[in-house]
């Protein structure tokens, strides 16, 4: 048990506390010594016990209720996952509402931890980026015009945007891994290519490739591909099923990815999105694009 050295100034404390608290018992002052004695060796030190002094008996209250279904540990684990993913979502609007945004390929490795936006079945921390099938994906391009790509092999450069290709491995009885249990597909497209057919199509042309090299298992693999951009084809706006519902195309609007992401917690951004650990993170983020005054080139022509 940590020990504080007694003395006037404790002397006076302790006095003090009796007075104004007639309700303390000597147990409650041994324990509110250890407290203080532990703050003194804490780093923050007695920080601790400003911000308690700003709380009112309501406020402390709630304190003990919360310390009394969680612990600390458990508190700091969920809070960090919340704070994670609301500061996810701040910096994907910051990026897609801004026209000054550098590059598309930007937004992929959000996506590669935000897959969780796109539904509760991609929760899972085990999708990985899967470079031997992004690689299978350039080859459909022709690898003249992928040599952009070999600076970021997780992800695929088309030359009307880009591609994420992130997979979820299955396992035997044993735990054994053996091939994907479910890949997503995480299609970028850049400003000025309305999804439509054709984007579809191409998201099945590369998805058909990897089931032709044996990447994916007929009957086994599930495939979700979401093929997002600004502007969506409202008469190409369904999905698109192949292999039986094993195969699914979904395009989206990014606004309508900002939404799901607001959604998917439970619209607890919009209660926060004044707190300080947000706005720090945007003024960063604002301060990172706000130097762009030209016009961005997302590709170099020579090479599409």
């Amino acid at each position: 048990m940590a020990k504080i050295s007694g003395g006037p100034q404790w002397t006076t404390f302790v006095k003090k506390a009796q007075e104004d608290c007639p309700s303390i018992k000597v147990n409650d002052v041994l324990k509110l010594s250890e407290v203080v004695a532990n703050l003194q060796q804490a780093k923050s030190g007695y920080a601790l016990i400003h911000k308690l002094s700003e709380y009112g008996p309501d406020q402390l209250d709630e304190l003990h209720r919360l310390l009394e279904d969680w612990s600390l540990d458990m508190v700091k684990i969920v809070l960090d996952e919340v704070g994670r993913r609301l500061k996810l979502v701040e910096e994907l609007r910051v990026r897609i509402n801004d026209d000054k945004t550098k590059e598309v390929q930007d937004l992929q490795p959000l996506f590669e931890k935000g897959l969780w936006i796109l539904g509760p079945e991609f929760e899972t921390i085990e999708y990985t980026s899967n470079e031997g099938m992004t690689r299978v994906v350039q080859d459909l391009f022709g690898q003249d015009g992928m040599r952009a790509s070999k600076n970021r092999p997780d992800f695929a450069i088309l030359p009307d945007g880009t591609a994420g290709l992130y997979s979820y491995p299955r396992y035997d009885e044993a735990g054994s891994e053996m091939g994907t249990d479910c890949l997503v597909v995480v299609e970028l497209k850049k400003p000025g290519v309305r999804i439509s057919t054709e984007q579809k199509a191409q998201c099945w042309k590369y998805v058909k490739e990897l089931y032709e090299k044996g990447l994916l298992q007929d009957g086994v693999t599930k495939v979700r591909c979401f093929s997002l951009g600004k502007t969506v084809d409202p008469h190409e706006s369904s999905e698109r099923s192949e292999k039986d519902g094993r195969v699914l195309i979904r395009p989206m609007l990014f606004d309508d990815v900002l939404t799901r992401a607001k959604g998917r917690l439970l619209k607890l951004y919009d209660r926060v999105k004044n707190a300080p650990f947000l706005k720090e993170h945007r003024s960063e983020l604002e301060a990172f694009l706000k130097p762009l005054e030209v016009e961005p080139v997302l590709y170099d022509q020579s090479l599409v």
